[in-house]
C-alpha cells in the first residue's frame, strides 16, 4: 500500500511541479527585468556597506577595536545622478582607550553592482 501512495504521488507531483516551473518561466521580460534590477540594487547595496565600512576601518585609531551596529541593515540611501549614501554605525576605541559609539556617512557612487567610496563625513 505504501509503495502505491508513494507511486500516486509523483504521479501527482511531476506535472504539478512542470506546471508551475512553465508559468513561472512564462513570465513578462519587463517583470524578469525588474527582477533582475532589484536584485542587482541589493547586491549593490551589501557591497556599498562592506566598502564603507572597510575605508571606515582603515581610518581608525585602532582599526582591531572597531565593532559593528548591525551592519547589514545600515541605511543606504539614493542621493540620485547614480550617488548613494550609506549611514554607518559602530563602536571603536578612541586615542584614550575609551570606546566610543560612532556614525558616519559614506558617499558611494554607484555602478551596476560595484560600489565605489568618494569621501566619509
Amino acid at each position: 500500500m505504501k509503495k502505491f501512495l508513494a507511486i500516486v504521488g509523483w504521479v501527482v507531483a511531476v506535472p504539478f511541479l512542470a506546471l508551475m516551473w512553465l508559468l513561472n518561466d512564462s513570465a513578462p521580460d519587463d517583470q524578469k527585468a525588474a527582477k533582475a534590477s532589484a536584485r542587482e540594487l541589493d547586491d549593490f547595496r551589501g557591497n556599498a556597506r562592506v566598502a564603507c565600512s572597510l575605508r571606515i576601518k582603515e581610518a581608525l585609531r585602532n582599526p582591531a577595536s572597531v565593532e559593528w551596529d548591525r551592519r547589514f541593515e545600515w541605511p543606504v540611501i539614493d542621493d540620485g545622478d547614480g550617488l548613494y549614501t550609506v549611514i554607518a554605525k559602530y563602536r571603536a576605541e578612541n586615542g584614550f582607550g575609551g570606546m566610543n559609539n560612532e556614525a558616519r556617512q559614506c558617499l558611494v557612487a554607484r555602478s551596476g553592482e560595484r560600489a565605489a567610496i568618494l569621501g566619509i563625513e
